[in-house]
């Protein structure tokens, strides 16, 4: 049994104090920016619905970029918004209008209806995968490729990135929009 001297012993007692405080101190700084991070999501979920809305009363939502602008030179709508942007300087949203002048740009009621049912089954799986994202997460294959020259991992770096999507909710709606994301891919996965 060794005896340390009282000065030694002061001394351990104000770094444990100080440790415990810096713990303390990590532990807030982390609650408060898990709670910062709930409320960021929260109102970017707000600009997604705005931004969902101003599109539909523009019309844009409308816009059919693999539609083709022109048949006898096969350009679609897009690459039109592109040239509209490149010759002329033109804002992508107004190019995106001029090019919907032409009915070929724009989907029908029939294609809308088609993609709402088409998100509204997304939403639903991606709200399934997240219910159960502790086991799920396991499955994600960051370094799969989502689509040729693309990894899984970059669509969430992108997803996250652009529309500040959380990393879990990105990594899941890669998994649902390609099983390549997913090392159970070979298998049958009620995520498919």
């Amino acid at each position: 049994l060794k005896f340390i001297d009282m000065n030694e012993y002061n001394s351990k007692v104000k770094e444990i104090d100080i440790v415990t405080k810096k713990i303390a101190l990590g532990e807030s700084m982390f609650e408060r920016a898990v709670a910062d991070i709930k409320s960021m999501d929260a109102e970017r979920e707000q600009y997604v619905q705005e931004k969902s809305k101003l599109t539909a009363s523009l019309d844009l939502d409308r816009f059919c970029h693999m539609c083709l602008w022109s048949k006898s030179q096969q350009i679609t709508c897009a690459s039109r918004v592109k040239a509209l942007q490149r010759t002329y300087d033109t804002p992508r949203h107004t190019a995106m209008m001029s090019a919907m002048k032409k009915e070929s740009c724009r989907k029908s009621d029939e294609d809308m209806e088609k993609r709402a049912r088409q998100e509204k089954r997304k939403k639903t799986k991606e709200a399934e995968l997240m219910e159960h994202w502790a086991e799920k997460k396991k499955d994600f294959c960051a370094e799969c490729e989502w689509e040729e020259g693309k990894t899984c991992v970059e669509r969430v770096n992108f997803l996250n990135e652009r529309y500040l999507i959380p990393r879990e909710r990105a990594k899941a709606t890669a998994m649902i929009e390609s099983n390549e994301c997913k090392f159970s891919h070979q298998k049958k996965s009620p995520w498919a």
